[in-house]
């Protein structure tokens, strides 16, 4: 049976709902989170970031020479991390390092 509280819950719902897909909708995306061997799942409205969950990577990159993590602008730096930047291993401990093997 469908009481006063829970119509108007269900209504509200709705509404937000509605608010959520005039803002542009939620959207969801991956990437290297600031944790070795997990990815951010990141929920976006509106390209706004709402919500991030640490997500276990498969095969962890960064963790070791053979899998770095492709360096570019903004990728999150984590020390002790491989990286590859310009096509050359580097690793980030608080600076960047050259590996070498």
């Amino acid at each position: 049976m469908m009481t006063t509280e829970k119509l108007a819950a269900v209504k509200g719902a709705v509404m937000d709902g509605k608010l959520v897909q005039s803002a542009g909708g939620i959207t969801v995306k991956m990437g290297q989170s600031d944790k070795l061997g997990f990815d951010w799942k990141i929920f976006c409205v509106n390209d706004v970031e709402v919500r991030k969950d640490y997500i276990e990577q498969e095969n962890p990159v960064g963790t070791s020479a053979e899998n770095p993590i492709p360096y570019s602008e903004g990728v999150p730096l984590i020390n002790n991390a491989y990286y590859l930047v310009d096509g050359v291993i580097k690793v980030w401990m608080e600076e960047w390092v050259d590996w070498e093997a």
